[in-house]
């Protein structure tokens, strides 16, 4: 009791003096909630972006915070995907373009993708070389034409716009669509997450809803790859999915992403989740008033 009245004393003579936070009317967890609004009018559209659905189907509260700004800017990973789904998209415009080529490119202008130095700078060029290497290792061994790269699409999903962009689109000799997702990062997908993943399967239904009519009449998907280029040549697929099943996943999707609460969820994403230190369910992020 003597220390929490002593604590009491010494927080009210420090907001006395307007010491930043130490007014226990600005603390977390007091104050009434500004509203209770839906944060998209019910009347309105929902944006959504495939790559967004993984993400809001794991933690609501980690897809709102993103979304809302709490990323952290580009890191040297981020710049390394960037420049390596750049030289893969160049195989469209140089169909001759080889993989000693790709890296000569990659090679000089590495510094503006990797401002480090040392060894370290040298192992993560050797890295992401090595994954321009299994990028043209793949190609050499696909027959599907390609029919563009970073395609866009925007379809309407009940009250959604799903809209973004594809790495490659593809079609093979009976006239079905194919998408190819590039992936540089380390993490590995089972097989059974390939077949559930959410982006692919969105990828799968702009397909059947005409979204990439301005490069292919065809409205049969083939189904879809990953190629995880920091670990194989070989891509994982995604058999072709149910037209149905999938409309009505990203349709609720929508409501869900335009509600007034995002709940936050465990998972195992947790532990390399860059908002935990806002996250009610972490003990970084948990209020000053534990309620």
């Amino acid at each position: 009791p003597a220390k929490a009245e002593f604590a009491g004393k010494l927080l009210k003579n420090l907001a006395n003096v307007n010491f930043p936070g130490a007014d226990s009317s600005s603390w977390l967890g007091v104050l009434a909630q500004s509203t209770d609004l839906p944060i998209v009018d019910s009347r309105e559209q929902v944006r959504i972006s495939p790559s967004s659905l993984q993400t809001f189907e794991d933690c609501g509260l980690k897809w709102f915070l993103e979304k809302s700004g709490s990323r952290d800017g580009d890191s040297v990973a981020q710049l390394l995907g960037i420049a390596i789904h750049a030289l893969a998209a160049l195989v469209m415009k140089e169909p001759e373009l080889s993989a000693a080529d790709a890296i000569e490119r990659l090679t000089n202008s590495w510094t503006i993708v990797d401002q480090n130095v040392g060894w370290y700078k040298a192992a993560q060029l050797q890295s992401a070389s090595q994954m321009l290497a299994r990028f043209f290792e793949w190609k050499s061994g696909n027959s599907r034409e390609l029919i563009a790269v970073e395609a866009h699409f925007a379809v309407e999903i009940g009250r959604g716009i799903l809209s973004g962009s594809v790495d490659r689109l593809e079609q093979d000799a009976a006239g079905a669509l194919h998408i190819v997702d590039l992936k540089t990062g380390k993490a590995v997908p089972t097989k059974k997450e390939v077949a559930e993943h959410r982006q692919l399967a969105a990828y799968q239904l702009a397909i059947m809803k005409a979204g990439f009519e301005k490069v292919s009449e065809s409205t049969i998907s083939g189904g879809a790859e990953l190629l995880m280029l920091a670990k194989s040549s070989e891509a994982k697929s995604q058999a072709p999915v149910d037209f149905d099943l999938v409309y009505h996943e990203i349709e609720t999707a929508a409501e869900g992403m335009s509600s007034a609460t995002f709940v936050a969820t465990i998972n195992k994403q947790c532990r390399n989740c860059a908002v935990k230190g806002i996250c009610p369910l972490q003990a970084e992020g948990r209020s000053v008033i534990d309620q």
